[in-house]
């Protein structure tokens, strides 16, 4: 009976083990295609690309580049040159010995940025193929030292060098007016994502809404909100130097300063604990390195009870309130 069967069905089992050796063959082929021959296409793909840019790379491009980012910021001053073969130098008019270090901090912060721009569009190395969509660029503070007359022409360039091409661009700053320009210039990017990241104990990163932060002043108080919401999200040296300048903000810009020493010194009779906040607030500074270690040994509440006492004394109960709010 058996035998009977296996005749019957020897032509489909033979069709069948014909079929397997075929189908095995071309696995094979298959796999050695993608194991063996398309990573050495790769390779030599890639060897051609680094080849030809050894060709057309070189730094006159990139010195012409930033010479022209120097003039669009309408800074003249200064200039790159070609020094050696692959290398640039700094030239002050005519003179050939200026040295980076002859640069103020604003000087520096604009040409090294300038140099990470022109950095950010190839490689350190003339042997490395350049994949742009596969670049994650990350820019601190760009403006740092620099005045506001370069907010928007550094906005500018970021947007048209950093737009597209780029997996992910990430801008870190403090400058609320750089922010803003950076919000206006990108409102329209589907991708854009804004958050704020806050230091204490440990870092956080939220969410930021483009409205959420209107200017210097309101930043400020929404610090002290949050200190109110949170005691512990806000650190005491910045809980204090908040206080400090919207203090300075408010009485010397929209009040003139009318009668604030006075009102300090009543603050300070009112109770002897007020002493440390009305002697800190008087300070002629607030940000060298023994104020900062002064002020994070206070007491967080007195401060806080202190600031709103100023308010309520000289009749600006509805300005606090309103910020508050």
């Amino acid at each position: 009976m058996a035998r009977c069967t296996r005749r019957e069905y020897d032509a489909d089992i033979k069709k069948y083990l014909r079929d397997k050796s075929e189908y095995n063959l071309e696995i094979e082929k298959i796999n050695n295609e993608i194991n063996i021959n398309i990573p050495t296409q790769i390779q030599m793909s890639n060897n051609i690309i680094i080849e030809n840019q050894k060709k057309i790379t070189n730094i006159e491009l990139s010195i012409q580049n930033i010479n022209d980012y120097l003039k669009y910021l309408a800074i003249d001053s200064f200039q790159i040159e070609k020094s050696g073969e692959n290398y640039y130098r700094i030239v002050r008019g005519t003179d050939n010995c200026a040295e980076f270090k002859s640069l103020s901090e604003g000087e520096k912060t604009i040409i090294s940025f300038l140099y990470f721009l022109e950095l950010c569009q190839g490689s350190l190395t003339l042997d490395t193929a350049v994949d742009k969509a596969n670049k994650i660029i990350i820019i601190d503070d760009p403006v740092s030292s620099l005045s506001n007359t370069y907010v928007f022409n550094i906005a500018d360039l970021i947007k048209s060098r950093f737009e597209v091409n780029y997996d992910k661009i990430c801008i870190f700053t403090h400058n609320l007016y750089f922010f803003h320009e950076l919000c206006l210039i990108f409102k329209d990017h589907k991708n854009l994502g804004l958050f704020r990241l806050s230091k204490n104990i440990e870092t956080q990163i939220r969410e930021l809404g483009i409205d959420e932060i209107q200017n210097d002043y309101a930043a400020y108080w929404s610090i002290i909100k949050d200190f109110d919401k949170d005691t512990s999200a806000v650190s005491n040296s910045l809980l204090a130097i908040s206080m400090r300048n919207i203090i300075e903000h408010f009485f010397t810009f929209i009040n003139k300063r009318k009668n604030l020493n006075e009102i300090m010194q009543d603050i300070k009779k009112i109770d002897s604990k007020y002493v440390t906040f009305q002697r800190y607030m008087n300070r002629s500074a607030h940000s060298d390195s023994i104020n900062l270690s002064e002020i994070n040994d206070i007491d967080p509440y007195i401060f806080r009870k202190a600031f709103e006492e100023i308010f309520k004394k000289t009749g600006y109960d509805d300005h606090y309130n309103k910020m508050l709010s």
